[in-house]
């Protein structure tokens, strides 16, 4: 995720016409410190796994810093949105976390159905159908999978945003998260843990605000560009 609906950015008529809320300094030193926080939360709450650490113990903090990742782009995104802020401020940090969340969600999966396979259970669908055998679970896994693609699919994003048909993916993108919400909530053993059902509650929450504020920003801009065409 670049910022909020990943393709918005501070036009030159708002940069004149708005004040900078924020040094992007500051904005920057404190985008890379929440994300400090969120991957330090991932790793507290997975952290009692490591007491006997095998493969299924290991996997899920790939999803919990990958997801924790995305998340923090989207609120910086409309955070910057409502700031001021030009995108380019941003840019290493979304560069650098997007890498991370690429090596996350394939490591996630890869690592699980790896383990499976050498167990026995085969290759997928079928290893996972076995070992999360009931219909709430399999539509959990099928949630995880479609997410899986959406954000790979992002992963174009350099070479075709510029294409009309490019909203889709960016709509697809943002849905994915949500699917990544209820995948971990049904399988996450780590969301058994009340106070992080809490977390989860409010990374729900502020990423729907956040994409809302994103969208309106986006069509605040497309139409300030117009007036000034």
């Amino acid at each position: 995720a670049e910022d909020g609906i990943r393709d918005t950015s501070v036009t030159g008529v708002q940069t004149c016409a708005l004040p900078i809320l924020i040094a992007p300094k500051l904005f920057k030193s404190l985008v890379w410190l929440g994300t400090a926080a969120v991957v330090a939360i991932a790793l507290y709450v997975w952290w009692p796994s490591t007491k006997n650490l095998t493969t299924y113990s290991l996997f899920p903090i790939f999803g919990l810093i990958a997801f924790s990742l995305m998340w923090t782009n989207y609120i910086a995104g409309a955070l910057r949105a409502y700031l001021h802020i030009s995108s380019d401020t941003l840019r290493s940090h979304s560069q650098i976390t997007g890498y991370i969340v690429l090596f996350c969600i394939l490591a996630h999966p890869l690592l699980l159905e790896t383990q499976l396979y050498l167990d026995g259970f085969g290759l997928p669908p079928g290893s996972l159908l076995t070992v999360y055998p009931t219909t709430k679970e399999h539509l959990a896994i099928l949630a995880g999978v479609t997410a899986l693609v959406c954000f790979l699919l992002f992963e174009l994003y350099r070479f075709f945003k510029d294409r009309s048909w490019w909203k889709y993916i960016e709509w697809a993108s943002i849905g994915a998260m949500g699917l990544i919400l209820i995948h971990g909530f049904t399988l996450g053993g780590e969301l058994r843990q009340p106070w992080f059902q809490v977390v989860w509650f409010f990374y729900a929450v502020t990423f729907v605000v956040a994409v809302a504020y994103s969208g309106y920003s986006k069509r605040r801009n497309d139409h300030g560009r117009k007036e000034h065409v």
